[in-house]
């Protein structure tokens, strides 16, 4: 009988656990489920606040990041990734999702500073790329280094943490399991779905592993932003928010020398209005990232809508967070349980 009841238990914590590896999204509008193979064709619409289970799978598209999902119908296929957003998290606010954030030393190429300054930080294209590209199609020529640097970004976004241009076409993929802020801390817990792994000695890509999960924290102050992995002690990076003519000058600037306007830089600032990289005199200051509208999204409605379900659920005692997780388990349990009570009372009456 110990064993019987020991099979049971085993039974339900397989199932259990099955279940809880998938990662839930909620849907935040509308959203067209395209076939996992043929990319013009719709499977489903997938409706505003349905439920969906990451499959394990981002893609990049000419249009943005796309998510293979299932939904509960149990319909596969890739949905946007701007449409998506972890069970039981707000939104990020658009000073973090609505900006490319690149890092902060890449503000003085800006400023006019030799490409071979970016060797202080990134040593990889002086030590190791001549080396690792020779073969290339003849492009084994160290003095086109510059024409793959200076394009590193952080694309943060409800769904997911994406790092591009580590060093040629490399990148890390994070999938966001659920996100919190504290103050000026945004904590995201995170798990690693793709990461290249050609990088000479890039110390982002030797830091993160396939399969791992991670806790990201940044921490805010203006337009700067600190990254912890892990733990306060383990400081990744220190970058800044940018738009696209900031992250793109830089890029134009290794890439083929092209003259950078100034007076269209917005100059990125801590919170107290200092800049760590100030511009030369007479250079307009007056524009702030907070006067522009970086990305206009759906995120005031689905904030409100979302507060708008949270009092609604405390008023009757139910975690929004975990009441799907926690009525699917109490069905698969007594399914479960049911089935083998069934199976060990034909064996008694067999025996009998």
């Amino acid at each position: 009988m110990k064993e019987k009841v020991l099979f049971v238990l085993i039974l339900i914590s397989f199932l259990y656990n099955g279940y809880c590896d998938d990662i839930i999204y909620v849907v935040t509008q509308n959203s067209d489920l395209i076939h996992p193979n043929e990319l013009l064709r719709r499977v489903a619409i997938v409706q505003k606040s349905e439920i969906v289970f990451f499959r394990g799978r981002i893609d990049s598209r000419p249009h943005g990041f796309e998510f293979f999902v299932r939904t509960e119908q149990g319909q596969e296929g890739w949905i946007n990734a701007r449409h998506i957003i972890p069970h039981g998290s707000l939104p990020l606010p658009d000073s973090i999702s609505g900006r490319f954030w690149i890092p902060e030393y890449y503000q003085k190429f800006v400023l006019g500073y030799q490409k071979e300054a970016l060797f202080e930080y990134e040593p990889f294209w002086r030590d190791e790329y001549h080396k690792h590209t020779e073969g290339w199609n003849g492009w084994g020529d160290q003095d086109l280094w510059w024409q793959w640097a200076g394009n590193m970004r952080f694309i943060i976004r409800d769904s997911l943490v994406r790092i591009s241009g580590l060093y040629v076409s490399e990148d890390i993929s994070f999938a966001n399991i659920s996100q919190r802020q504290y103050g000026n801390n945004f904590i995201l817990n995170v798990k690693c779905e793709w990461k290249s792994n050609f990088t000479p000695q890039n110390r982002f890509i030797m830091r993160f592993n396939e399969g791992e999960a991670y806790r990201l924290t940044f921490r805010m102050d203006g337009d700067y932003m600190d990254v912890f992995v892990d733990n306060d002690n383990e400081k990744l990076t220190t970058l800044v928010g940018v738009n696209e003519y900031f992250r793109k000058a830089v890029w134009d600037f290794f890439y083929d020398d092209k003259e950078i306007d100034l007076s269209q830089i917005i100059w990125p600032r801590r919170a107290d209005g200092s800049m760590d990289y100030p511009p030369p005199t007479g250079v307009d200051l007056s524009r702030s990232y907070d006067d522009i509208i970086l990305i206009k999204d759906f995120k005031t409605d689905f904030i409100n809508n979302f507060e708008n379900l949270i009092l609604q659920s405390a008023s009757n005692n139910i975690d929004p967070a975990f009441m799907p997780l926690w009525l699917l388990s109490v069905i698969i349990i007594g399914v479960v349980i049911a089935f083998c009570s069934f199976v060990l009372l034909a064996i008694k009456r067999k025996k009998g």
